[in-house]
């Protein structure tokens, strides 16, 4: 599959079991709850061997920006510094795996692929819990010229 697919603008349309994700990975009561039932939009952009995807979010707008199979310092949403990785499957997943620094903390997968081309599957893994959220690409009316051509 060619990577350029996952590139685009993905507005959230449901999720499952982020509840039980969240509170794995710490996060308290109110913010679980405004987190897992809130409306997300993942912006994935690629320029050469560079990476980012952004998530706008009502209470916290988390990005993170990377080369491919390049280990990298992250502080997380929920303020866990890890070591950082992401590589590209075969298959065109991009895996981020999170190893922990701190004791407390746990190590996260995060795997986003596409399951058709305008369906973004986001699957999060913390200790023996996991969730997901499903995204369906936001497609705009640019012209040629305009900087969102990335989104059509």
């Amino acid at each position: 599959m060619s990577t350029e697919k996952l590139v685009g603008r993905f507005v959230s349309e449901y999720s499952e079991n982020m509840d039980a994700y969240l509170k794995e990975t710490g996060c308290g009561t109110l913010v679980r709850k405004a987190v897992a039932n809130t409306e997300m939009t993942i912006n994935i952009l690629n320029q050469g061997d560079q990476w980012s995807c952004f998530q706008e979010h009502t209470f916290k707008s988390p990005s993170v920006v990377f080369k491919l199979n390049e280990e990298f310092e992250q502080m997380t949403p929920e303020r866990r510094m890890c070591k950082t990785m992401v590589t590209l499957t075969p298959e065109g997943k991009l895996v981020e795996r999170q190893r922990k620094k701190e004791e407390y903390a746990n190590d996260h997968t995060i795997t986003r692929y596409l399951e058709d081309e305008d369906t973004l599957v986001v699957v999060y893994e913390c200790g023996n819990v996991s969730a997901k959220r499903v995204f369906r690409r936001q497609k705009c009316m640019c012209t040629s010229d305009s900087i969102n051509d990335k989104y059509i």
